[in-house]
C-alpha cells in the first residue's frame, strides 16, 4: 500500500506505507529548511506546527507535496506527533 503524490511534471511520487510500528518512527527525516528560510533561525518553543511529506531537503515551496497538518505542543512533540502520523521517509517543517 503506498501512498500517492502527483508533481508537477505530471509524475508520481509513491511512498510506501507500512504500518509495522518499527517502521513508523525510524529512518523519518524532518527538515527544517522552509522554516529556517522564512524566519530566519531554528524552529522551537510552543505553539501550532505546520508539516508536510516532502522529497527535497530545500526551503522552496514548490518541491513540498502533500497535504499540510497541524500539530500543536512543543517543537518536539509536534515533531514526534508528525512523524507518527505522515509515516513518509522526509517531513518538513513549514513556515
Amino acid at each position: 500500500m503506498g501512498v500517492y503524490f502527483p508533481c508537477r511534471f505530471g509524475i508520481v511520487v509513491v511512498m510506501e506505507m507500512n504500518p509495522t510500528k518499527e517502521n513508523t518512527e525510524m529512518n523519518t527525516e524532518v527538515t527544517t529548511a522552509p522554516f529556517e528560510r522564512s524566519h530566519g533561525r531554528s524552529p522551537k518553543g510552543h505553539g501550532a506546527w505546520a508539516f508536510q511529506a516532502t522529497t527535497h531537503r530545500t526551503g522552496y515551496a514548490s518541491e513540498l507535496t502533500g497535504e499540510v497538518e497541524f500539530f500543536t505542543g512543543t517543537f518536539t512533540e509536534a515533531r514526534a506527533a508528525a512523524r507518527r502520523f505522515f509515516n513518509a521517509p522526509l517531513i518538513a517543517v513549514l513556515g
